[in-house]
């Protein structure tokens, strides 16, 4: 009989355990990411004009995310791009999550309106780390200039 109360005490003790860490992985503002991704800044994860060019010539499918802000991007932006910035992240990335989810082993190129994105940056790291898309490049320089070269 004691034995029985000691096991089903350890039971009781391992569960809230497995319960508590489980509820840290997700909501602690520490927590490790999922996905282990190399540095934000890493020019791997970089594409120029010229070598966007290039691989949406290629065989491989690319689908284009314009990380701007909405006002921006219904001014004009890549015929196939779907919107998907930081200020309406969590209402985007629920809109939007049929066609992320077929990202998936695609070629995604995000680009905002900067010589130096740092908000697409922001959103490829994000598509890392928490969606578990790869590869995903930032377009290092203006979209226009891109579609100039695309319909070139």
């Amino acid at each position: 009989m004691a034995r029985q109360r000691m096991w089903r005490q350890i039971l009781v003790i391992l569960g809230i355990s497995v319960v508590a860490a489980s509820l840290s992985a997700f909501f602690h503002p520490k927590r490790p990411v999922w996905f282990q991704v190399g540095r934000e800044n890493d020019p791997r994860f970089r594409v120029t004009i010229d070598e966007a060019v290039i691989m949406a010539a290629g065989d491989r499918e690319i689908v284009w995310i314009d990380a701007r802000s909405r006002a921006s991007y219904e001014e004009g932006h890549h015929p196939d791009a779907m919107l998907l910035n930081l200020e309406e992240w969590g209402p985007l990335m629920f809109e939007n999550m049929d066609r992320l989810r077929g990202t998936i082993g695609k070629t995604v190129i995000i680009y905002d309106e900067h010589e130096e994105p740092v908000a697409a940056t922001a959103v490829a790291q994000r598509l890392r780390e928490l969606v578990g898309v790869e590869p995903v490049y930032v377009l290092a320089g203006d979209w226009r200039l891109l579609e100039q070269a695309l319909t070139s």
